[in-house]
């Protein structure tokens, strides 16, 4: 795989104006539960840091979790997005009758543990930058 990680969506021609209108009202469980995911995956992928640096493998465990963490927040993200009008699922795992798919390649066997360590703070830009082009697309999206 030349990408550990793809992101396929089926677009929707014929969308519901009424649903397009009120999206943002019927966002507010999708919004709280997708809070709640993003508090709870900040702290296992802490734990997984720490796990990468001293150990140099991904806790099978934690790289699942994070792994759905990420496609519910796909999923999420593309239904706020108006890439679909189905309501994504609250639930986390893969759900392949949901147009929105998020296909995560399984962990590598060692990661280096230097890599690991200076990962985060090569990180810190690239978080700038990704935060940037979000406020821009969300204020495009509005």
């Amino acid at each position: 795989m030349a990408y550990p990680v793809s992101y396929r969506t089926q677009y929707v021609e014929q969308r519901s104006r009424l649903r397009v209108f009120f999206r943002w009202a019927l966002a507010i469980p999708v919004v709280f539960v997708a809070a709640c995911y993003v508090v709870v995956g900040f702290c296992t992928v802490v734990a997984a840091w720490f796990a990468l640096v001293v150990t140099g493998t991904y806790p099978p465990a934690l790289y699942d979790f994070n792994s759905n963490i990420l496609r519910a927040s796909a999923r999420f993200t593309g239904f706020l997005y108006l890439q679909t009008d189905r309501f994504p699922p609250l639930g986390l795992g893969e759900h392949p009758e949901y147009p929105i798919q998020l296909v995560v390649a399984p962990a590598q066997e060692r990661y280096s543990r230097v890599k690991v360590f200076f990962r985060l703070l090569l990180g810190i830009p690239v978080y700038i930058v990704s935060a940037a082009f979000g406020y821009a697309n969300g204020a495009v999206v509005i």
